[in-house]
């Protein structure tokens, strides 16, 4: 029977170095509530209306069976190859067929468990869209590409539609990718016309994992939390005019000086998210232009005395943006409340952020 892998974990399953391939036997077991429909669809559009041609048609052959069901997919697959030669088809790919399209994975490289619960992570929240990438499938019906996507599908435990080609030489898959410039958030940004892409992407990916989780990781982009793309363009569709008020204001170069100006910003954005105002001018635009200039600014004032510190850490090559962010916070609080200090330490918290004290 193919092994059921709901986890990271059981992906060692398939993956591990000690792992046998594992063994269908006849019949398989039935498991409810896996979609047959339309399991092999190339798509025609006529008025926006789905057609399906040289298809499997789920009324002639649809076995209750979920595994027989994939098991008849990935034949019917070889034998239109042997009829027409390579071609390319929409399938939906269950759990089931996305397992025994693993077990014809022969001398691949090793899978990246963050890319695969990164991607099983947009499957689960609907994130997932064909996209016109392919699941590639060679002549004699090993899997040349797509073991991340096919293992995130198995990890989510739910179905994905995508474009799969078939009938590909198997020395065709040394190729794949082997031209490929990565696109990073920022380009996304980018390419949907937002200004500034890639200090936006930085912005939005901490205030993502503060929202998230809490707190700040060190790394906004090489975080295993990290946002995935989707999850990042939808952040920013829903505050795009905060994030691009707040990337103004640290936009100067006396802010990359201080640390990096997308942390500056960050800062500023959470500030202002906890009063509920993004406006120009505010009091947090004020007290941001303090802590990136330094005038007019006491020796016990906590701007200043947090000030000093980042400045400090950042000549020192000490910097930590958890770290950093605690501090900015904990000057905003000490200054909401009019107190001085001598030093300001960071716990290893990031505190909750106060309002201005009104003059009595």
């Amino acid at each position: 029977m193919i092994p059921r892998l709901h986890s990271l974990a059981d992906l060692a399953t398939l993956f591990g170095p000690d792992a046998k391939a594992p063994v269908i036997k006849n019949g398989g077991t039935a498991e409810a509530g896996r979609r047959e429909d339309n399991a092999m669809q190339p798509i025609h559009q006529n008025g926006g209306a789905r057609h399906t041609q040289g298809a499997i048609s789920p009324s002639v052959v649809r076995p209750a069976d979920p595994v027989m069901s994939a098991r008849l997919i990935l034949e019917n697959l070889s034998q239109r190859f042997e009829r027409n030669g390579p071609f390319a088809v929409m399938v939906e790919i269950t759990p089931d067929l996305a397992n025994l399209l693993l077990d014809r994975n022969p001398d691949n490289r090793t899978p990246k468990a963050a890319q695969i619960e990164t991607i099983a992570r947009d499957i689960r929240e609907g994130r997932w869209e064909a996209n016109g990438e392919t699941i590639v499938v060679s002549r004699d019906g090993d899997l040349n590409d797509g073991q991340h996507r096919l293992a995130a599908c198995i990890v989510a435990d739910m179905p994905i539609v995508t474009l799969l080609a078939y009938g590909m030489e198997r020395e065709t898959r040394q190729t794949i990718d082997s031209n490929q410039i990565t696109r990073t958030p920022g380009d996304f940004l980018t390419m949907a016309g937002i200004e500034d892409g890639n200090n936006i992407a930085a912005i939005a990916a901490y205030l993502w994992q503060i929202e998230r989780y809490g707190e700040i990781p060190k790394h906004a982009t090489h975080s295993s939390r990290r946002p995935t793309k989707q999850q990042l363009q939808d952040y920013v569709g829903r505050k795009q005019a905060s994030l691009a008020l707040a990337a103004k204001v640290t936009s100067s170069a006396k802010a990359g000086r201080l640390y990096s100006k997308s942390l500056i910003a960050v800062a500023l954005h959470h500030i202002r998210d906890a009063l509920g105002v993004h406006v120009e001018g505010d009091q947090p635009s004020a007290f941001i232009d303090a802590l990136l200039t330094g005038d007019n600014l006491n020796s016990d004032d906590p701007v200043f005395v947090v000030r000093n510190r980042l400045l400090d850490d950042k000549r020192r090559r000490r910097s930590d943006p958890r770290v950093a962010m605690e501090l900015i916070i904990r000057a905003w609080n000490l200054r909401c409340k009019r107190q001085t200090i001598a030093k300001c330490l960071s716990t290893g918290e990031l505190p909750a952020v106060e309002t201005y004290q009104r003059s009595r």
